[in-house]
This record gives C-alpha cells, sequence and structure tokens, in this order.
C-alpha cells in the first residue's frame, strides 16, 4: 500500500512501514537474461542484484542444482525465473523423446524452456507441441535454420539478443514491418540484453 498514513483494518498488516516522506520510490528492476554464476558465488550476486534494486531474475541458462534457490537459503535473493535445462539441436524431440521431456521439466518446476538451436523445423514444431500442453513458454535464440515466420507463428514467447530483427531489416523496410507486425500479433517479446 502507499498513501496516507491512517489505520484502516483492510491494510492491517505485519509489513514494515517506511515513512518515505519527501523520498522517490521506484519499482524493482528484471534482469531478463541471466546466466548464474558458481554456486559459491551465487549469494555474492544475489546480494549485489538486490543492492542494484533487481528484484526479479530470469535464468536462461538451467541446471538442476538451480531448483534449490526455490528453498529458504538463509539470505535473501531475487525473485527467480527459472528456465530449464537448454534445448540444443542434439537434443532428440521426436514425439516420444519431446512427451518424456517436457513433461520432467514441467514437474521439476522450471518455469520455461530455452532453446540455444535445433535441428529442424519438425524438431521444433514437436517441441512446441509438447511444450503448449505442458504449459511451458519456450523462449531462446532466433534459429536461423528455420524461417522467422516459423518462430514468430508457433508459439515462441521470447527471442533473445534482438534476434531476427535485424536480418530482417536487411530485406527492406516492408518486410521488417510485416515481421515486428507479426512479432506484436503473436505477443512475442525481445529481450536485447
Amino acid at each position: 500500500y502507499i498513501g496516507p498514513d491512517k489505520q484502516d483494518p483492510d491494510l492491517q498488516t505485519k509489513a514494515q512501514i517506511v515513512n518515505a516522506s519527501g523520498a522517490y520510490l521506484m519499482p524493482g528492476m528484471a534482469e531478463m537474461h541471466v546466466h548464474l554464476p558458481s554456486p559459491e558465488e551465487q549469494r555474492k550476486f544475489f546480494t549485489l542484484s538486490l543492492m542494484g534494486g533487481v528484484t526479479t531474475i530470469r535464468s536462461m541458462r538451467g541446471k538442476p542444482q538451480h531448483l534449490e534457490l526455490r528453498k529458504p537459503l538463509g539470505y535473501r535473493i531475487p525473485h527467480m525465473y527459472l528456465g530449464a535445462p537448454i534445448i540444443t539441436r542434439f537434443t532428440p524431440l521426436d514425439e516420444k523423446s519431446a512427451d518424456s521431456i517436457m513433461h520432467a521439466y514441467s514437474t521439476a518446476g522450471y518455469d520455461f524452456i530455452k532453446v540455444l538451436d535445433i535441428k529442424d523445423s519438425v524438431s521444433f514444431i514437436t517441441l512446441m507441441k509438447y511444450a503448449r500442453m505442458y504449459k511451458l513458454p519456450v523462449c531462446g535464440h532466433m534459429l536461423y535454420n528455420l524461417s522467422l515466420e516459423c518462430l514468430l507463428n508457433n508459439g515462441y514467447s521470447t527471442i533473445e539478443h534482438l534476434g531476427g530483427d535485424i536480418d530482417a531489416s536487411k530485406k527492406g523496410q516492408a518486410y521488417l514491418n510485416n515481421i515486428l507486425a507479426l512479432t506484436k500479433a503473436n505477443h512475442i517479446y525481445q529481450c536485447p540484453t
């Protein structure tokens, strides 16, 4: 609650009350593309993040040990969105494997899937089918062995590093405008990092 100091029964809380008269309040920042450091460096990393106003982190290179960050650590950390171990062109993505992988990642508690690269469009379509089934958003790099339209029309949620847009701009303003419209229509975010 932000507002005049008053005793309102609906606002009873055990939260610390801060008199911010004459001060500024800023929302927490989000670091949307993080590769977490080694476990020995994590406490320092989280402390420095919080000191800098970063209250949310999206971890882009998940490891099973990162799931331990969901448990009390004895010190504060930013809110975490944890990516599963990355998908690459070497990840088997036939129907059975994709179902098994997405089920395992969903059950383990990961928040999303990150694709670094992928074998082909069939693997991508299969991945997206099972990610939707298990309600796991899929984000990652621009997949240069797929068309940008394929990527944008099949449920990718975020493209990292502004992938694709620079190449699209080289094909002319009309093509770029079409890609930007498709990106917007499909609610795909760009993470410039």
